[in-house]
């Protein structure tokens, strides 16, 4: 890696694991905040007293869903919090920045909607792409592939 004012860093892939238990953490957390809003807001809609209580639930919950996967990866250059344990970010392979879009495709619908869809497809990929190179450096997902994107790993300071 080069350092400088001029230097530019050039980034590596991700590795796979990595990539993979940051999609856990970020799956994860989704699937929690989504589990409690509908439980949330249906134990309160069913009483008419608490339907405005449950209003609130559901515009705090979109707060939050917004917050974590579209406006974080958005301003922290690619990084949801999974991302983040693991020091690795998303980076368009177009040299374009990461708008909002982007992320809210990526983290949300192709990641947590449609992950049904996409985990056995993906994992049938990451088979094929073994047995073709017998190894899994520099595999770009369905998901990556289709948004023009890739994760890299992020140098640590200091080195």
């Amino acid at each position: 890696m080069k350092y400088g004012k001029k230097a530019k860093i050039i980034l590596t892939d991700a590795p796979l694991s990595k990539r993979a238990i940051a999609y856990i953490i970020d799956f994860s957390l989704e699937f929690i905040l989504l589990f409690l809003l509908m439980t949330g807001i249906n134990g309160l809609y069913q009483n008419y007293d608490t339907r405005s209580q449950a209003n609130f639930v559901l515009f705090c919950s979109i707060l939050v869903f917004v917050f974590l996967f579209l406006y974080l990866p958005t301003k922290h250059n690619g990084q949801t919090i999974g991302k983040m344990f693991f020091h690795i970010k998303t980076e368009s392979t177009e040299n374009k920045k990461l708008g909002y879009w982007l992320n809210f495709a990526r983290e949300f619908v192709f990641k947590f909607m449609f992950a049904m869809i996409l985990a056995p497809c993906e994992t049938i990929q990451i088979v094929l792409y073994y047995i073709k190179h017998k190894n899994l450096a520099g595999i770009r997902l369905i998901h990556d592939g289709i948004l023009f994107t890739r994760v890299v790993s992020i140098p640590k300071k200091g080195k």
